[in-house]
């Protein structure tokens, strides 16, 4: 019967460092002195190192074979200002870049792509005063520069996920003890397939902003967002995003938003930018970053929790103002994030506050005005969701 274990005994701070499955092997990890995972050991004799920003941000990975260092996946970004990614560069097997423009409100408005062959693909996207996505228009021309779950196929063979230290899809196993690596980019995108048997030959992977395979690309389980093991092996060959089903195509759901005001409208995906921000259970996006990693963002949120429930205010107070003065600047998002976070562990810890109270806020962009929410604690207020929508 397949198995993990987990034990910590090299690290002081009680961090996992080994974790051994009985079918795929045992992986390793090494953390920073902030306790940030920063190289990780896979089976079959291959290492992940990160690096990363003073935020804590990932802005490269790579994946090498340890006996000569050869390297099988490489993966980075830049960012701009405001957090959000200005570049992409990446070698899943061929080498492709892009770069990523936004527009006042945030949204992804053009995305530049060149493929190993020097051609460079421009995609340009606009967008309604509801972020529905109206347009796409391509161009193109020559460039001059730990937990498992077991799945049963239609033939009745046996598939196991095995999760590395970092809590992404990062090997599966079949029942005669096959193992595959599956090697994730920056994005969570499965970018190569590795199998442990050097004589099967790996799988290249590759997907647009939106999650369009490139062409001719075989079809699998786990692709896009697949390191969160997201499913494109539906009936329709749509993407099972938690409670809903997303078209890559459209970039939208094909249901609405079961959490009032969770994006710019009921169906569009991650308010316009799939780049920066996810939404994995199809219950309102989150972003991409997830800077709860943000070690500045976690230790305020614990001092929050520890001087008391007034604390979140003040905190939203000036997570406001930032996001007034920057639109969506990477600080004012932080600090709201950081209101969330802090809001559920007190709503946990105390006892004056057991439940979350909403309170309504607008954001205010150039081409429209929509209503969202974040956690409050007000005393008298009638728990609940607000929303307001102009």
């Amino acid at each position: 019967m397949p198995g993990l274990a987990a034990d910590g005994p090299d690290d002081p701070r009680g961090l996992t460092t080994s974790v051994t499955d009985s079918v795929a092997g045992t992986f390793g990890a090494r953390y920073d002195a902030d306790g940030e995972l920063n190289e990780q050991t896979l089976p079959g004799g291959y290492t992940m190192t990160e690096a990363k920003d003073p935020d804590g941000t990932a802005i490269s990975r790579t994946y090498t074979r340890d006996s000569d260092g050869t390297v099988l996946l490489a993966d980075s970004i830049t960012e701009t200002a405001q957090g959000q990614w200005a570049t992409h560069a990446g070698t899943p097997g061929v080498t492709a870049s892009q770069a990523y423009a936004h527009d006042k409100a945030g949204r992804l408005s053009q995305v530049q792509d060149t493929t190993p062959d020097a051609v460079c693909t421009t995609r340009a996207y606009t967008f309604d005063k509801h972020t529905n996505r109206k347009t796409l228009a391509t161009s193109t021309s020559t460039a001059t520069v730990g937990t498992d779950c077991t799945t049963s196929g239609a033939t009745g063979t046996l598939t196991r996920n095995v999760d590395g230290l970092d809590g992404n899809l990062t090997a599966t196993t079949t029942k005669t003890g096959g193992v595959i690596l599956q090697l994730a980019n920056l994005h969570g995108d499965i970018a190569l397939q590795l199998p442990a048997d050097s004589s099967a030959a790996p799988t290249v992977l590759d997907y647009d902003e939106y999650g369009n395979p490139r062409t001719d690309q075989p079809a699998t389980r786990y692709g896009w967002v697949g390191g969160k093991q997201r499913s494109s092996e539906t009936p329709t060959g749509l993407i099972l995003m938690g409670v809903r089903l997303y078209n890559p195509g459209t970039g939208r759901f094909l249901s609405t938003d079961p959490v009032p005001g969770g994006s710019a409208n009921a169906y569009e995906y991650c308010n316009g930018d799939p780049i920066n921000h996810f939404d994995l259970d199809g219950r309102s996006w989150r972003f991409a970053r997830i800077l709860w990693r943000n070690r500045r963002v976690q230790s305020l949120a614990n001092n929050v929790v520890a001087v008391g429930a007034i604390a979140p205010y003040a905190v939203y107070a000036g997570a406001y103002h930032v996001r007034r003065r920057h639109r969506f600047g990477r600080w004012g998002n932080s600090y709201l994030l950081t209101l969330e976070i802090a809001g559920l562990r007190a709503d946990e810890r105390l006892d004056d506050f057991k439940r979350r109270h909403l309170w309504r806020h607008e954001d205010t962009y150039d081409e429209h005005i929509h209503g969202s929410y974040c956690p409050r604690f007000m005393m008298g207020r009638r728990p609940g969701m607000e929303y307001i929508s102009k």
